[in-house]
C-alpha cells in the first residue's frame, strides 16, 4: 500500500470569472500532474474541484486512503467541520442562509463514503514547492482557458459543469 498524497489548489480572475484548479499526486517517486477549469466559476469553486477530482481519481485507482494538503481554510472548515452538520440540516447554514456550492459540498459528501480523507492545511505563497505547483498549474488553465478543446482532452463530470483536464507528467 502506498503513501497517496495529494496537493490541492485553485484560482479565479475575478474579472473574467476564468478559474483553474491544479493537482500535484505524489507516491512514492511517482509524480503527476492534473489541472482543468472554467469558464464561469469562483474561487472557492476551484479549489473544491481540486480536492474533487483528487478524490475521484483515488477512488478509480482502488485506493482507500489519501492525504491532502490545500491551502484553503475554506475547503478544510467547510468539509472537516461544517459538511456533516449542512447534511443534517438540509444545506442551511446556522444562520439560516443555504450552503454556497451545495451541488459540489453533496458530491465531496458522496466520495467520502469511498474514502478516507485526511486535511492538512498549508500556507500558501510560503515556498512549499508542491503547493507553488499546485498554484502554478491552476493559474495555467487562465492562460489556456480559450484555447482548450475539450473534444482532445479527458472530461470529468461534476454535477457543477464539465471540466478540460490536462494531464501532464513528473514536471514535480
Amino acid at each position: 500500500m502506498g503513501n497517496y498524497v495529494f496537493y490541492t489548489d485553485g484560482s479565479c480572475n475575478v474579472k473574467t470569472e476564468k478559474g483553474g484548479w491544479g493537482v500535484v499526486f505524489c507516491n512514492e517517486g511517482e509524480e503527476k500532474l492534473y489541472y482543468g477549469g472554467s469558464r464561469e466559476t469562483t474561487n472557492n469553486q476551484m479549489e473544491l474541484m481540486a480536492i474533487i477530482y483528487a478524490m475521484e481519481l483515488s477512488i478509480k485507482r482502488g485506493y482507500k486512503s489519501i492525504q491532502i494538503y490545500t491551502d484553503s481554510e475554506y475547503c478544510i472548515n467547510s468539509i472537516v467541520d461544517y459538511l456533516p452538520k449542512w447534511i443534517k440540516n438540509k444545506m442551511t447554514k446556522s444562520d439560516g442562509a443555504p450552503v454556497k456550492n451545495q451541488e459540489m459540498m453533496f458530491l465531496i459528501n458522496e466520495l467520502k463514503k469511498n474514502i478516507k480523507v485526511n486535511f492538512t492545511w498549508v500556507k500558501g505563497h510560503s515556498g512549499n514547492k508542491r503547493n507553488e505547483l499546485a498554484d502554478k498549474l491552476a493559474n495555467k488553465y487562465w492562460d489556456v482557458c480559450d484555447e482548450i478543446d475539450c473534444g482532445e482532452a479527458e472530461i470529468v463530470f461534476n454535477p457543477c459543469r464539465l471540466y478540460c483536464i490536462a494531464d501532464t507528467h513528473n514536471m514535480c
